[in-house]
């Protein structure tokens, strides 16, 4: 049933006094409903909050292995410049370096530290 229609017909039956009560009533279940509402929605909130993380951490530790292997890469390429002495090759090997070397230093990579 309606409020409005609620309070007519509580006028109805008991004048201005039980209209007031009425809708004293009405507005007390509306806080309580409302108060239980936020709950769940905070309740869903954490939760998401929780499942985030959990998931923000397996993908981290899953790229955590790829920024070691990139380290160990740049280390092979930095091993493998020293004994080069063909200019064209050097080049290349010093592309792939600063590659790996811009790759690690992007915000992403900065969070895994």
């Amino acid at each position: 049933m309606g409020c409005e229609r609620q309070m007519a017909d509580a006028f109805a039956k008991g004048g201005k006094e039980e209209e007031d009560r009425v809708k004293q009533q009405n507005f007390d279940n509306r806080l309580l409903k409302d108060a239980e509402n936020r709950a769940i929605s905070n309740k869903l909130i954490e939760k998401g909050k929780i499942m985030r993380k959990l998931t923000l951490k397996r993908m981290l530790a899953d790229r955590k292995g790829e920024k070691d292997e990139m380290m160990i890469k740049k280390g092979q390429l930095e091993e493998e410049l020293k004994s080069v002495k063909d200019n064209e090759t050097k080049s290349k090997l010093l592309s792939k370096v600063k590659f790996i070397e811009d790759e690690l230093g992007t915000e992403f990579y900065d969070i895994i530290r």
